[in-house]
């Protein structure tokens, strides 16, 4: 199987980073061809508005490039624009070989570089591991995590466990990377100043960037790195490049690293800073604990992320997906040249689309009668719907969709960054099982999995099996007994018609709760006195009603939301907030409340 390997050349290093990609692939025994895809190298890539636009014209330096790309194509099985950018789409129905974007964009990026392309390639590598519902919103059907363990010269190559786990290392703690965006240079000058002993380097520091060899030299001596990302993740080099080393990772989004990663075996996981401070202080003080870890996270690396591993993995999913070429050449989006639009129709345009983007899509009405304008209606609730999770989801797959709505992976996802130092958790209305698993990352925490459809839960059981997972009903939880750390229910509340009975229970089941439902808000056409739009909720608030609905059962309430439903980070929000879904995380149970719950054996 012959693979083209495109990339972009930014810069001469550049060049010469993903040329070293492929002559060790070739080394290794794989058929791979690098193409530069930057005309007139070294240069950034084009923005998508600019490519769109210099190949609308007919720039020269692309039509070149188009011709060469083509050429170079020719008897290859796979075209592999590594990192997604300098492509236009219209060109893709003209290589007969799988397409396969790539990409490791932060979701802030992605409008200008994977959106616009993405939905038109016949498979994906989606380098951020917490991007595929985004990647799935934009229509993207076949997807593959990309490991970017491509570390090269930075893995050193006679290392073993033992010697990580014998060795002496002088050098505490390092973190190379800029501390310039926002975000990330909060955090990361609080543990500038909780260690300053920490060695940092990169854009932004006082000590600027140092060579690859300096670089290689600090990774040998350290005893524990810091992976931080800008958002979601893990998504970058460092985090391979951490265990090739021997290093012991201390990496944020605690969950999906844990997806790659054994938690507490391989590499540790935090959600917030704090967590962080507090993790680095441990291993500092517990060597023993560093060593092992830190041994594991590199037989980690030489069992599923050397080169030589990941791309025997490359190979097997273009393999994979070659062998239904033609099917996910057929499901792949096809480019059509756009017409033009007056400015109106690009603002509206835009508009809608932000509009879809955080769910505010109204559906057509159910009966074509309009009531008029200041009509008193009296306050209207549903009728509950029932548990049919499972049904629907499976109906919705057969029909070509997705068996999870991405948006709702994205929550489920989300939420488990408010989890804290719980270790046994109830969730309640978990269907198949989409928190409970990806909770379930940390084997520290027990979680109890409750669902009214017996199907679902066999389904889960299956498909999302975890150690540390109990999927059940709510007559088997209530033999398990006792009380929990947290309860969590995601998008439940607004099914329930008794939401007291409900929120009582979950008072007396635990201390802490995390509780998510639609904000009624979310737009004009759901603000209304009810009954809510979709037929399976029993009533909608908004933050302001749910917030105060809440403070009657806990004495501290705090309020988030996703400033993208696809992406899972969460913000925290005011009362008057638009944003939807509202999540909350409630604390301290209000004296009392939960007593008749308690009686009722703490179930709903």
């Amino acid at each position: 199987m012959k693979v083209v390997f495109g990339y972009i050349a930014w810069s001469e290093q550049a060049r010469r980073w993903h040329e070293g990609i492929v002559q060790r692939a070739r080394a290794l025994g794989w058929e791979v061809e690098g193409f530069c895809l930057t005309p007139g190298t070294p240069k950034p890539c084009y923005h998508f508005d600019e490519l769109d636009r210099r190949w609308r014209s007919r720039d020269p330096e692309l039509v070149e490039l188009q011709r060469r790309l083509k050429k170079a194509l020719t008897g290859a099985d796979v075209f592999w624009n590594f990192n997604g950018a300098n492509v236009h789409p219209a060109w893709l129905a003209e290589f007969d070989c799988l397409n396969v974007y790539g990409c490791f964009d932060d979701p802030e990026t992605s409008t200008g570089l994977s959106k616009p392309v993405a939905p038109y390639a016949d498979a994906c590598l989606i380098g951020n591991l917490a991007c595929a519902p985004l990647y799935q919103s934009w229509g993207v059907r076949h997807h593959a995590w990309a490991p970017l363990a491509f570390v090269g010269d930075d893995a050193p190559a006679s290392l073993t466990p033992e010697q990580v786990l014998a060795e002496e290392r002088p050098l505490e703690l390092v973190f190379f990377g800029e501390r310039e965006s926002a975000w990330r240079r909060d955090r990361l000058d609080l543990l500038a100043r909780e260690f300053p002993a920490a060695m940092f380097r990169g854009r932004g520091w006082p000590g600027g960037y140092v060579s690859a060899e300096e670089r290689q030299a600090a990774y040998r001596r350290a005893r524990i790195g810091w992976n931080l990302h800008n958002g979601v993740g893990p998504v970058n080099l460092r985090f391979f490049a951490l265990l090739a080393n021997g290093v012991l990772q201390i990496c944020d989004n605690k969950c999906r690293t844990g997806q790659a990663l054994a938690l507490g075996e391989e590499v540790v996981g935090f959600d917030s800073v704090e967590e962080c401070v507090e993790l680095t202080r441990y291993y500092l003080e517990h060597d023993d604990d560093r060593r092992r870890i830190a041994a594991n996270g590199l037989r980690a690396y030489r069992e599923r992320y050397s080169e030589e591993r990941i791309w025997q993995y490359y190979f097997a999913r273009f393999a994979e997906w070659c062998g239904n070429k033609e099917q996910l050449k057929r499901e792949a989006q096809s480019w059509r040249e756009p017409s033009r639009r007056t400015t109106l129709e690009k603002v509206s345009a835009l508009t809608q689309d932000v509009a879809r983007k955080l769910g505010y899509e109204r559906r057509p009405e159910e009966s074509g009668a309009e009531l008029s304008a200041g009509a008193a209606v009296p306050y209207l609730e549903r009728e509950e719907a029932g548990g049919i999770n499972l049904a629907e989801k499976e109906a919705r797959a057969a029909e070509g969709g997705f068996f999870e709505w991405p948006n709702m992976v994205a929550l489920n996802w989300a939420c488990t960054r408010l989890i804290g130092e719980a270790r046994s958790i109830l969730e309640l209305g978990g269907g198949t099982g989409c928190f409970a698993s990806e909770a379930a990352a940390d084997p520290g925490r027990s979680i109890v999995c409750v669902d009214r459809d017996l199907d679902a839960l066999a389904w889960a059981r299956v498909h999302r099996a975890k150690s540390n997972v109990k999927y059940c009903t709510e007559e088997e939880a209530k033999f398990l007994g006792g009380r929990y750390d947290l309860v969590v229910a995601v998008d439940v509340i607004e099914h329930v018609s008794d939401f007291n009975a409900f929120l009582e229970s979950c008072c007396a089941l635990a201390d802490r709760a995390i509780l998510t439902t639609p904000n009624k808000r979310r737009h004009e056409s759901f603000d209304t006195d009810g009954p809510p739009d979709y037929y399976q909720h029993v009533r909608e608030w908004s933050a302001g009603e749910f917030y105060w609905v809440l403070r009657c059962y806990y004495a501290k309430v705090e309020l988030f939301a996703m400033n993208d439903v696809y992406v899972p980070e969460l913000s925290p929000i005011t009362v008057t907030s638009r944003l939807t879904p509202l999540v909350a995380r409630c604390s301290h149970p209000i004296k009392g409340v939960g007593a008749g719950a308690s009686a009722r054996g703490g179930q709903p």
